[in-house]
């Protein structure tokens, strides 16, 4: 997510390194960089966004903190290399058009990834907007999380992985433009960590589920998880309701994937499947609730976390899923 008034330290360690990466890329020498820099929100890493006239087109580079991190970069680098070798965009079906892309690589090095830059808006900010809204849009919302379905799985099937560290804020959204028939645009980033996909049986969900739906349904609870905790959330116990219709949302319409296509023609089985695969998806939300009380808990004298109302908020989310999807 974007911090435009995240001050740039000149003389930190990071900053020269982002001198040497722009004299080795660009043969930039000797200006005054930090009028042109911009570093973007990353708790694992550095972020910078670049635009000048030295510089076309614009750029993201983004500085790993750690060198032993050094097999996350080769993650990214060869994911960025299959997508592109694939030509990785999904059109989304919908009433409004949009595809799913990852932004372009441009070059790489031993510390750092160097990508066009993206002009969109962080998803976290347009859905905490949005469900603000005295009128809510919900053919937007409900397109939106339909793109990030599609997203998902068009990842999946080029690469036969899925991030494992989904979070709403690694995807942006860039509207397209009617006039100019440019469409809108939903790109992910950040694939650093990956979970591997097998035809095997997953042991996680008790070898009820294939490990590609389970580990599927993982990743899109990881990232409706991190929808509940944006603030205004479950830690101040604001937009629950509004958020419940975008975890509903998610399970009317991911079913309809290749990947969860139930062969059987037996409507009750397929049902009954459906049903099962749900209740993975809402442990799988449990599970990354228990997993943000405990660091609540560390930090709760520090920040004054209530904790309990945490959790309340939490199983608040999951009994009003499962009362509308009939579990």
């Amino acid at each position: 997510m974007k911090d435009k008034n995240r001050k740039i330290d000149v003389d930190s360690w990071q900053f020269k390194r982002l001198r040497e990466i722009l004299k080795e890329e660009y043969h930039i020498k000797n200006k005054k960089i930090y009028s042109f820099v911009r570093q973007e929100a990353s708790k694992r890493n550095i972020v910078y966004s670049i635009s000048c006239k030295y510089i076309e087109p614009s750029i993201t580079v983004k500085i790993y903190k750690i060198p032993q991190r050094q097999r996350e970069l080769i993650n990214e680098i060869n994911i960025f290399h299959i997508l592109r070798e694939h030509q990785y965009v999904v059109r989304a079906k919908w009433h409004r058009y949009c595809l799913c892309k990852v932004p372009e690589m441009i070059s790489s090095g031993m510390d750092y990834i160097l990508t066009k830059y993206v002009d969109g808006v962080n998803l976290t900010d347009i859905i905490q907007n949005r469900i603000q809204e005295t009128y809510i849009d919900w053919d937007f919302l409900r397109d939106l999380i339909n793109c990030l379905i599609l997203w998902l799985d068009g990842f999946y099937q080029k690469t036969n992985n899925l991030p494992d560290n989904c979070h709403i804020r690694n995807f942006s959204y860039k509207k397209g433009n009617k006039q100019e028939n440019k469409e809108n645009i939903l790109y992910g980033f950040d694939f650093e960590e990956l979970m591997q996909i097998t035809n095997e049986k997953d042991q996680n969900s008790g070898e009820k589920f294939k490990n590609k739906e389970a580990k599927f349904l993982k990743a899109i609870a990881r990232i409706y998880f991190s929808i509940l905790a944006a603030k205004p959330g479950i830690v101040e116990g604001k937009s629950i309701k509004e958020k419940m219709k975008l975890g509903v949302i998610i399970l009317n319409n991911i079913f309809d994937l290749p990947l969860f296509i139930f062969k059987n023609k037996d409507n009750n089985l397929k049902n009954k499947k459906r049903k099962e695969l749900s209740r993975y998806f809402l442990q799988s939300i449990q599970s990354q609730g228990k997993e943000m009380i405990q660091q609540r808990i560390k930090y709760s004298h520090v920040e004054n976390y209530d904790v309990e109302y945490i959790e309340e908020n939490i199983q608040k989310v999951i009994r009003l899923i499962r009362r509308e999807v009939n579990l």
